[in-house]
């Protein structure tokens, strides 16, 4: 049984009517003085970077939006197991130097990016 993708879904059934041009500029957007929140600019944001927005903030979110990053699901990006990933390519790297030849590859662990380069 397939496993479903977990999804952010952005939704504003009432928007704000304060203007947000005219509010003033704060670390991280700028500042209502009606609700005394900050409001996150997220029109220039990429899906993945407005889902790291929000597992990094809980609670409740002001933010701008374009209309096409509205009303639709984001899916989370895929988590990489980088053990297994590891794993995987030392035996393809160990097959191809008991064959000979040269294999390049990268690899993902944690943050770090690993160039693999074998040749015999």
């Amino acid at each position: 049984m397939p496993t479903q993708k977990k999804t952010l879904s952005i939704h504003i059934p009432t928007p704000c009517e304060e203007n947000f041009q005219q509010m003033p500029v704060v670390k991280g957007g700028k500042f209502c003085g009606g609700f005394e929140k900050t409001i996150v600019d997220f029109r220039k944001m990429s899906d993945r970077q407005i889902i790291r927005f929000y597992e990094k903030n809980s609670g409740k979110i002001c933010g701008v939006f374009h209309p096409n990053q509205l009303n639709r699901s984001i899916p989370y990006p895929e988590e990489r197991v980088a053990s297994s990933n590891w794993k995987a390519v030392a035996a393809l790297a160990s097959s191809l130097l008991l064959s000979g030849g040269l294999v390049g590859t990268t690899l993902l662990r944690g943050n770090l990016i690993e160039n693999l380069f074998l040749a015999t």
